[in-house]
């Protein structure tokens, strides 16, 4: 990452969707896994590091970052979460007060 992002442009924001490595190991199970790198515990604690660690580059180099915590959140809230601050980053009177 440090070579790579050298000159590129700082993007609107990152979106990074995480979970504890359990339930994110659960759901792999429950929907199947789609490469040998969701394979259990071992690569979700891996991916959650990982992930954890990308957030923190990208803060530190101002990228905007939303981080939403997914274990206990329902795909609805989430969305709704994301919607609100997308109308928030794009001025839409009304909109953008939904917390993660």
């Amino acid at each position: 990452m440090d070579g790579l992002e050298g000159p590129a442009k700082v993007g609107g924001w990152a979106v990074i969707l995480t979970a504890h490595p359990q339930t994110a190991a659960a759901r792999i199970a429950q929907r199947g896994a789609h490469s040998r790198l969701e394979s259990g515990i071992g690569t979700s604690r891996t991916e959650v590091d990982l992930y954890r660690d990308a957030a923190g580059r990208l803060a530190l180099r101002g990228y905007p970052l939303v981080t939403l915590d997914t274990t206990v959140s329902q795909p609805e809230h989430v969305a709704v979460t994301l919607g609100a601050r997308i109308a928030m980053l794009a001025g839409v009177p009304g909109r953008g007060a939904a917390t993660a």
